[in-house]
């Protein structure tokens, strides 16, 4: 799964708000993470900066 956010957003916070839900809050995450290994990741596009991938 990938999340694409665009805007001034830090990426510290946005990592750990999307580790969180796919690992803690998002009850289906939690459930596939019982029998898959799920792997997501995120693209923070800032204007008029480069772009930020991540990957889990």
């Amino acid at each position: 799964m990938k999340f694409i956010l665009k805007g001034d957003l830090d990426d510290k916070i946005v990592d750990r708000v999307i580790h969180l839900t796919m690992t803690k809050l998002c009850p289906i995450a939690a459930m596939l993470g019982e029998i898959a290994e799920p792997k997501w990741g995120y693209e923070l596009i800032k204007e008029d900066k480069p772009r930020t991938t991540r990957n889990s």
